[in-house]
């Protein structure tokens, strides 16, 4: 139990300043930073596994990636210190993200949704034990479905021009058009690069525009449909659950019970 004198500013700052210039801190900050850099590493390649278990891992003293230092730093409110800890990290991650060649659109999307998430939490435990590790899988899931660093750069053209249009009308023939190449050429070698066709690749990224926005909570189910540019709200549902194998309406029952609405 932490008595008056561990919980008063004065004495907590001095104990702040004592450890900061002693050795213990120089390695446990060295051991935060090569943690850290791992981590966003793994976010840039895609892999959560590896990127949940540099989280997980501590110094001994359950402090993941040694970030307790910094939280006590601000010891009248420890909510607050772990909220600004984690804006930080969702700009790093965000970082990661773009240099594993995800677009600008969909880095944004996934800060903006934690942004949110982050601010209107009211409990600690929630924002390290749910919201973090959230994060962590939606920058790498998003780092391995829809990087474009591997592709050509017309290719990469097409996809990004794709993402930033998602909710208008997209056809074969338009983009065919708009980047001066005929059908068939484009097809085929969208197909080889992506290995989606261009109507696939259309349809996933809409899905997961979707999921984005049911995860808000605002809006019904045929309001989403129309944002990502579908006309039919049953042609949705069946997209939908051809890509995620669940409905809209089970997605957001189960992001209602995870407690995770933005």
């Amino acid at each position: 139990m932490e008595s008056s004198r561990d919980m008063n500013p004065e004495y907590v700052y001095s104990r702040q300043a004592e450890f900061e210039n002693s050795e213990v801190y120089s390695r446990t900050i060295e051991r935060r930073y090569q943690g850290e850099d791992q981590m966003l590493s793994y976010i840039s390649q895609g892999n959560l596994k590896e990127c949940l278990h540099i989280f997980q891992s501590s110094d001994g003293d359950g402090a993941p990636l040694n970030m307790d230092d910094v939280y006590h730093r601000y010891p009248d409110d420890f909510l607050r210190s772990v909220k600004n800890s984690m804006i930080s990290l969702n700009t790093l991650c965000r970082i990661a993200a773009r240099r594993g060649g995800v677009s600008a659109f969909i880095v944004g999307s996934i800060s903006y949704k934690y942004g949110l998430l982050i601010e209107g939490s009211s409990s600690v435990e929630f924002l390290q034990k749910k919201v973090t590790p959230m994060m962590f899988s939606d920058y790498c899931l998003a780092v391995r479905d829809c990087s474009t660093a591997q592709y050509s750069a017309k290719v990469q053209e097409i996809t990004t021009y794709i993402l930033e249009h998602l909710p208008s009308e997209l056809t074969v023939n338009q983009l065919a058009e708009l980047f001066f190449l005929n059908v068939s050429s484009l097809s085929r070698k969208f197909k080889s690069e992506t290995g989606f066709s261009v109507t696939e690749f259309i349809n996933f990224h809409r899905i997961k525009l979707a999921q984005y926005y049911l995860s808000q909570g605002n809006r019904s189910i045929t309001e989403v449909a129309y944002l990502v540019g579908y006309n039919d709200s049953n042609y949705f549902c069946r997209m939908f659950k051809k890509v995620t194998s669940i409905t809209p309406s089970q997605y957001l029952k189960n992001v209602r019970t995870e407690g995770m609405l933005i």
